[in-house]
């Protein structure tokens, strides 16, 4: 059937999901921003591990499930960085968030399911797409971060191969040592997304 079109965030549902992800566990709110600042899927922000996490360089690099673990790295949001900053001092764990890391998605006590329930609860629709077969999807879930990122990105004139090599769509490109100069222009792109922590 017809791709389920999945559905966007706008900021003050941003805003409304990481409030009431903050209130549901530590791990969830860092897990939520790790989506909303990076655009990356549930799975990969779940197990990203502290050793990904570049304070020196300004990056976190994450190990791509769909891509068997293949890295992608891209500029750490001021935002994301201040709050990893914050947790890092003290923390001996293997993964920024342990108690989701390495977690299935999918099933009723899976992580997409608690995602879900915390958009519920946060007052947030899920929305009903179109129907894929006998499956009806929502339009809207923890992979509607990745789309809200580079939609807001499109909506800030983000060049779409600099939107593609933040989501990771560059499977073409093989290096991930970016350049100064590519680093600043992807640091510069993400910075569309505003502090959505401030009270």
């Amino acid at each position: 059937g017809l791709k389920a079109e999945r559905g966007v965030f706008n900021l003050g549902e941003l805003k409304l999901i990481l409030e009431e992800a903050r209130k549901t566990s530590p791990d969830w709110f860092t897990v939520t921003l790790v989506g909303v600042y990076t655009g990356q899927r549930l799975r990969d922000c779940t197990d990203l591990e502290w050793a990904g996490v570049n304070f020196v360089d300004g990056t976190v690099t994450f190990k791509v499930y769909k891509k068997r673990g293949k890295k992608h790295s891209m500029p750490m949001h001021p935002i994301l960085r201040r709050h990893l900053e914050s947790m890092a001092g003290d923390t001996a764990e293997k993964y920024v968030a342990p108690s989701l890391a390495g977690r299935e998605t999918g099933g009723r006590s899976g992580l997409s399911m608690e995602f879900s329930e915390i958009m519920q609860r946060a007052g947030v629709e899920a929305g009903q797409a179109e129907r894929t077969g006998k499956r009806a999807m929502s339009s809207r879930s923890f992979h509607s971060l990745r789309h809200t990122l580079t939609s807001l990105m499109a909506n800030g004139d983000v060049a779409p191969e600099l939107r593609q090599r933040i989501t990771g769509h560059d499977s073409e490109r093989i290096h991930q040592q970016y350049t100064h100069h590519e680093q600043r222009s992807l640091a510069r792109a993400l910075s569309v997304i505003p502090d959505l922590t401030a009270d």
